[in-house]
């Protein structure tokens, strides 16, 4: 899956904003990580799955599952 930004920055702003709304203990932050590969193996199928020009990149003429975490209807699946 191609991403818009670097996966561990994707992982930087899902703790930031989870924290400014929970503040996450240490415990919490070491289970996001742990799960966070996981989440965009699913998303990424999801993401194949749908016939969207939004979720779906074009590269040397293969087309690959995207994800940009700052388009809405994205973040919210994921």
């Amino acid at each position: 899956m191609i991403t818009s930004i670097p996966e561990k920055d994707i992982l930087k702003l899902l703790q930031y904003q989870l924290d400014n709304l929970f503040m996450l203990s240490g415990e919490e932050r070491i289970e996001l990580e742990r799960v966070f590969p996981v989440v965009l193996d699913k998303l990424q199928y999801c993401f194949s799955k749908t016939v969207n020009k939004y979720y779906q990149k074009q590269m040397g003429g293969v087309i690959y599952p995207y994800f940009n975490p700052f388009h809405s209807c994205q973040y919210a699946i994921f």
